[in-house]
């Protein structure tokens, strides 16, 4: 866990990573990080997306992603901005964790929780995806979890999503990458 920024010729605009660490696969509590995930950084309906590009116009990308297995898990934001706005978004990244871990509600909560069902729903109508998803899910340790997947989202609590938000601040990651 640490936070760098590093200057390099021949880029026009800047990436900003910023990651924090999940329960692993197994742990029923990695459905409230993939929930938080959707959240903050899961489309164009996220609280990130919302802060940052739409009211705020410091990006141009906003996006996340959560990846779970048996010895690693993380939560990722990526943010492109322009190299002025880097210290600006990882503030703001910071201060919507803590309005999550302060003020989320069941409601909020649950319409997050929808999509999350509504995205896996669309996903099975894919075999190619479906079939890529219980590949990963059978190395984390069983296919047969996959199916589970909207069963264990509903079960998702509210004061784990804001106690997992609540912990982000105290353990991340940051990088970006500037022009020079």
């Amino acid at each position: 866990n640490s936070s760098k920024t590093e200057e390099r010729t021949g880029i026009d605009q800047a990436t900003v990573m910023f990651a924090y660490h999940t329960p692993l696969a197994g742990d029923k509590k990695s459905y409230s990080a993939v929930a938080l995930n959707a959240l903050t950084a899961g489309g164009m309906s996220s609280r990130l997306f919302s802060e940052i590009r739409e009211k705020r116009n410091l990006a141009y990308a906003v996006k996340g992603e959560a990846n779970t297995n048996k010895t690693f898990a993380y939560n990722l934001i990526y943010v492109g901005t322009m190299k002025e706005n880097v210290e600006k978004v990882k503030e703001l990244i910071l201060e919507e964790f803590e309005k999550v871990a302060d003020s989320l509600g069941e409601g909020e909560l649950n319409l997050i929780k929808e999509q999350l069902i509504g995205n896996y729903k669309i996903s099975m109508e894919d075999s190619q995806q479906q079939m890529v998803n219980l590949l990963a899910h059978e190395m984390h340790g069983d296919a047969k979890s996959f199916y589970n997947f909207e069963k264990e989202i509903k079960k998702v609590k509210l004061e784990d999503v804001k106690k997992l938000a609540s912990n982000v601040k105290k353990d991340y990651s940051f990088f970006a990458l500037v022009p020079k």
